[in-house]
C-alpha cells in the first residue's frame, strides 16, 4: 500500500490539485472580464444615451428654425396674394362702377328717346 501510496496516488493528487488551483485561477479571470465587460457595455449605453439626446435636440432645433423660415415664407406669400385679390376686387368694382354709370346714362337717353317718340310735339316732361 505504501508502494502505491508513494508511486502513484501522490503524483496523481498533486497533478489533480494543480488542475484544480489552474482552473480555479482562469475561472476568477473570466469573472473579473466579464464585469469589464459589463462595466464597458455599461459606458457604450451611456454613451449611446447622450449621443441620442444630442441629435435629438440638434434636430428639433433644426426642425424649429425651418418652420420659423417656412412659416415667413409662407406668410409673405399670403399677403401678396391677398393684396393680388384685393387689388382685382377693387378693379372689379371701379369697372362694375364704371358699366353701371354708361348704363345710365343710356338708359337715360333711350327713355328720352322713347318718350319723344310716344308723346306728342308740345308736351315735355
Amino acid at each position: 500500500m505504501v508502494f502505491l501510496d508513494k508511486t502513484w496516488f501522490t503524483p496523481v493528487g498533486r497533478v489533480l490539485d494543480q488542475r484544480d488551483a489552474s482552473i480555479r485561477y482562469k475561472l476568477g479571470s473570466v469573472k473579473d472580464i466579464t464585469m469589464d465587460v459589463d462595466t464597458l457595455a455599461e459606458e457604450a449605453q451611456g454613451i449611446l444615451r447622450a449621443a441620442r439626446r444630442e441629435v435629438t435636440t440638434s434636430v428639433n432645433a433644426q426642425k424649429g428654425a425651418k418652420q420659423s423660415e417656412l412659416d415667413a415664407i409662407y406668410n409673405q406669400a399670403k399677403a401678396k396674394v391677398n393684396s393680388e385679390v384685393e387689388a382685382a376686387i377693387a378693379a372689379l368694382q371701379m369697372e362694375s362702377d364704371s358699366t353701371l354709370a354708361k348704363l345710365d346714362a343710356k338708359v337715360d337717353s333711350v327713355a328720352d328717346e322713347v318718350l319723344a317718340r310716344v308723346l306728342p310735339d308740345g308736351i315735355k316732361l
